[in-house]
Order: structure tokens, then sequence, then C-alpha cells
């Protein structure tokens, strides 16, 4: 069976110790990985409303008569 090995960095030399991964399992620098996590989400909103763009025009154009209509009854 294999073990988890627990290192303390105060034992280890300052060398092996800068050779070991960051703490949060990062292997490198990532810094860009929301960058490109935010890019992909607004592509795909984009795409999102280009496929269903006729859907989402009715919807709004039914939601602003019905709110247009209910201002005329209140005045």
């Amino acid at each position: 069976m294999e073990k988890d090995l627990q290192f303390n960095e105060e034992e280890m030399p300052e060398e092996v110790v800068t050779e070991l991964p960051a703490k949060n399992g990062a292997l490198g620098n990532d810094k860009g990985v929301a960058v490109v996590e935010v890019i992909l989400i607004l592509v795909v909103l984009i795409a999102l409303v280009i496929i269903f763009r006729d859907q989402i025009t009715a919807l709004v154009n039914t939601i602003w008569t019905a709110i247009n209509g209910d201002a005329k009854t209140l005045l």
C-alpha cells in the first residue's frame, strides 16, 4: 500500500523546498487561467444569445407590451 508522504519544509534543505510544488497544488503560474475562464464564459453567453435571439426578442417585446399596458391603466 502506498502511504501519503508528509513533508516538513523546516527539516528539508533549501534546494529541495524550492523545487516542491505550491501548497495549493498548482505546478506553475496560473494567473492567466481566470482570464481564459472569463473569455470562455463570454463566448458561451454570446453564442446562446445568437442561437436564441428570436425567442429573447419575442420575450422582451411581450414584457415591454405588458409594462406599457399596465402603465396606461394607472394613468
